[in-house]
This record gives C-alpha cells, sequence and structure tokens, in this order.
C-alpha cells in the first residue's frame, strides 16, 4: 500500500443536505456547497473505497481538497454520505428556546420576566433528531438564558453525531473555561451591548465585564466567537470603540439590530436611537449568517422557533400564533406555515432594496407594513413612508 496514494471520502464536518437543490455543508465553516450532477458522481467516487489516483472528476478533487472538505486515510474507510431531502420551503434554521429562566433583568428584553420554565427533554430530543431528518443547517440556542437549562446532559446526548451546526446565544454570565470545553456547541454568540456604560445601561452594573471576558473565554477555546449587538440612545456614541473591540476579540461575526417594542421595551421606548443613527450603526456589522429569507419572500422563509411549551412558532416574537405543536411533530407544524411573498406587501413590492433585506422584520413591520429600519438602513430607497 503506497502512502502518496490513500482513500479518499469526506471529512466528519462535512454532511449532504437535500435542500431545495442538493449540497454539501461544512458544519465547521457553515459554508453551504451546491451539487450538479458532476458534484453528485464525484460524491459517490468520493466514498472512502476508491483512491486518490482512481477518482475521476479531478478538478473537483483539487477543488474539496482545497476547500478542507476531505479525508484522506491509509485504508478503506466507510464514507458514504448518507442522503435525505428537506419539505419546500426547507427548515434550515432552527431556534430553540430552552427555558425562560434568566440571570438578568435586560430593559429591552422581549420575552418580559424570567419564569422557572424549561422545554421537555423528550419533545426537545424528538425535535433535534427530526430537524436533522429535514436537513437543518444551524439549530440555535435561545432562553431566557439557555445556559440555565437543567438538562444539558439530555441535551448533549440529543446533539451528538448530528449533521448541523449548534449555536449557542447566551449573555455570557455564567460562561467559564471549564463550562466552554463540555459545551457540545460549534459556535458561541455573546451579547454585548455596547461598552461598559451602554452595556450596563441594559443589562445592569458589571455586565460588561461579564460578557468581554466570557467573549475571551471562548476566543481562547477553540470554538468560534460571534458578537450580537443592540443598538440604543446608550451605545451611540460608543459604536468606534465598540466595533474596535468587537474585532480585537476575533469575532467571526458581529450583528446588530434594534429592539423591537415588546416585553420589557415596550415600557422603555424613551430609550430609543433615531432610525437613521440606528442604520448608521447597523451597518458597522459583519459576517453572513443571516437567517433571514430567500428569494422573492419576506423574512422567515426557512426559519423557526420551538418555545419551552413545545410550541413551534413562526419566530420567537410569534409566541401567541403558534404554527402547531412539536408533539405532533416538528415537519407538520412547519408545513402548516404561510409563505408571505414579497409582492404581497405593498411597500416593498416595488423597492430596489427588497431582494436584499427582504422587506426586513414582519414582527417590527406590524404585519404587512413596511420596517422603518431596515428602509432606512438601505437609505430609504422608495422615499419615507408618510409620517416618518
Amino acid at each position: 500500500m503506497s502512502r502518496s496514494d490513500p482513500f479518499v471520502s469526506f471529512a466528519p464536518h462535512v454532511v449532504f443536505r437535500g435542500l431545495e437543490c442538493p449540497h454539501l455543508f461544512n458544519i465547521m465553516t457553515d459554508e453551504l456547497y451546491e451539487l450538479d450532477d458532476d458534484g453528485l458522481a464525484f460524491i459517490d467516487e468520493a466514498d472512502g473505497n476508491k483512491r486518490e489516483s482512481e477518482i475521476k472528476n479531478r478538478e473537483l478533487l483539487d477543488f474539496t481538497r482545497s476547500e478542507k472538505l476531505l479525508a484522506f486515510t491509509p485504508r478503506p474507510a466507510d464514507g458514504k454520505l448518507a442522503r435525505g431531502s428537506s419539505p419546500v420551503p426547507s427548515l434550515r434554521y432552527l431556534e430553540v428556546i430552552l427555558t425562560l429562566r434568566c440571570n438578568l433583568r435586560c430593559r429591552h428584553c422581549y420575552l418580559g420576566e424570567p419564569e422557572k420554565k424549561d422545554l421537555d427533554p423528550e419533545l426537545l430530543a424528538a425535535a433535534i433528531a427530526e430537524f436533522d431528518a429535514m436537513q437543518g443547517l444551524r439549530l440555535l440556542l435561545s432562553g431566557g438564558e439557555p445556559l440555565l437549562y437543567p438538562r444539558w446532559d439530555r441535551l448533549a446526548a440529543a446533539l451528538s453525531g448530528r449533521g448541523f451546526r449548534v449555536v449557542l446565544l447566551t449573555n455570557g454570565v455564567a460562561l467559564t473555561r471549564a463550562k466552554i470545553r463540555v459545551l457540545p456547541v460549534h459556535e458561541v454568540q455573546v451579547s454585548l451591548d455596547g461598552l461598559e456604560k451602554g452595556h450596563d445601561a441594559l443589562r445592569g452594573p458589571g455586565g460588561f465585564a461579564r460578557a468581554v471576558a466570557a467573549a475571551r473565554v471562548v476566543a481562547g477555546s477553540g470554538k468560534d466567537l460571534s458578537i450580537a449587538t443592540m443598538v440604543h440612545a446608550g451605545n451611540i456614541r460608543e459604536m468606534d470603540g465598540l466595533e474596535r473591540l468587537v474585532r480585537g476579540l476575533g469575532a467571526r461575526e458581529w450583528s446588530l439590530d434594534f429592539p423591537l417594542a415588546a416585553g420589557r421595551w415596550d415600557r422603555e421606548s424613551s430609550a430609543g436611537v433615531s432610525l437613521d443613527d440606528a442604520a448608521a450603526a447597523m451597518a458597522r456589522g459583519f459576517g453572513s449568517s443571516y437567517h433571514g429569507s430567500g428569494e422573492g419572500h419576506a423574512c422567515g422563509l426557512h426559519l423557526a422557533s420551538l418555545t419551552p411549551s413545545g410550541d413551534v412558532c413562526q419566530c420567537g416574537f410569534y409566541q401567541d400564533s403558534p404554527l402547531g405543536s412539536v408533539k405532533s411533530g416538528l415537519a407538520n407544524a412547519w408545513l402548516d406555515r404561510k409563505v408571505t411573498p414579497l409582492s404581497a406587501l405593498e411597500w416593498c413590492r416595488d423597492c430596489e432594496a427588497a431582494a436584499e433585506c427582504s422587506g426586513g422584520c414582519r414582527y417590527r413591520a406590524g404585519g404587512t407594513g413596511p420596517d422603518l429600519v431596515m428602509c432606512a438602513a438601505h437609505g430609504w430607497p422608495r422615499g419615507r413612508p408618510p409620517g416618518v
């Protein structure tokens, strides 16, 4: 056996995803690769039973090698990729609200007051298995504060061997070096809502120091770090320094958004900021993990949320109008949803920015109106709506 002619298979972090069209998915980098007929033939070749010299499509061999999608072994391997198919539209992103417990009382929280309410681990395990079978790409572990979920042992077991990326969304207060080592996640998104003055204005004294410490723990762990920021009056003048901090922490992504009038923020509207200033701040963001829409449709085409009650919702803001219960199956609830085409939204219908922003957030837009935050972010391409 020649060491220079190894057997070729796909790396363990690469899976087949049968979405609207077939793809390879790199779980570690969060990258999708669309497959044509040649690509499908290549993945049959690279099944672990052929040597490198026997692979016919040298161009795809070189490309997948350069993308670090392949494994090369001295012996044959069982490397055949399992194929599946998704519903249409595909459910690519599932936010799981593990618990309503929280260790902070943030002024902008859309959920309101914390509760000792947790997602049943049996329902959670069933939903995770079904999401995998439905060709899901990203599982977002949310809360409340998800690190306070009392059954992480059951959650870890349910996540083992899955073909999707797992992202933890946390305020960072309970994140330690010991905990990060055992967390079954690929990425941790830490909420950082300004420098010390701005962050603590939303999340309470000492919150900034804990959030930055948590971000550094993640950055030093080998897991990917991302940062989420809510734009508000307390941090709008801190953006230059905040951007330097975020980039210095080594974040792969920085997402900025504007608080919605829900939960506690409904009583905190005086802490807001102008739409134009918010848009300028949001433009600083980087990274591409957008859980929005698809061509010609409003937000949420590929996203759903699972609540601690077991309800499946369009997103976390629509918990009062669930699509169904996970007890009856995640797929059944997903197929009962209504998809909103951009052509049905009067303000967005002829907007030159509609394809890029997908109509913004439908909850913030009040259903069918314009999302003024995203209108501002795209430079008011249709002019300011009446009353703005």
